[in-house]
């Protein structure tokens, strides 16, 4: 597969914010932590690992909100609509994308954490 096979286009709920990753994801997983529960308002989140060179912001740049509680995890939002974007994790130079933002990507998740990094205080 080459590497233009290996871009995957998402959006916000609204698309008012495009984002394009790029190339082989670090992972995939499931987090039940207190934190991720609440950002997901669901009880569990399901995420991608990239690199933070692999994401791209396409289009909205202006309207992405981000709000941390940690040093580890940077949670962005679009302002408009409210959709989730991604997580960035400055400290290992990782960004977290929910699966959701692509219907063309399939990654089956690797690991489940309920209290380990990246994104749990």
């Amino acid at each position: 597969m080459s590497q233009e096979d290996k871009t995957f286009e998402g959006q916000c709920f609204c698309g008012a914010v495009t984002i394009t990753v790029t190339g082989d994801p670090e992972g995939a997983g499931y987090c039940h932590c207190k934190a991720c529960r609440s950002w997901s308002a669901g009880p569990v989140n399901a995420f991608t690992l990239w690199k933070s060179e692999a994401v791209e912001v396409t289009k909205g740049q202006d309207q992405i909100g981000e709000y941390h509680n940690n040093e580890r995890s940077y949670r962005q939002w679009c302002t408009a609509c409210g959709g989730h974007l991604l997580t960035r994790h400055p400290q290992w130079g990782l960004s977290t994308s929910t699966r959701r933002r692509s219907r063309t990507f399939r990654l089956r998740p690797a690991c489940t954490s309920t209290t380990s990094p990246p994104c749990c205080p």
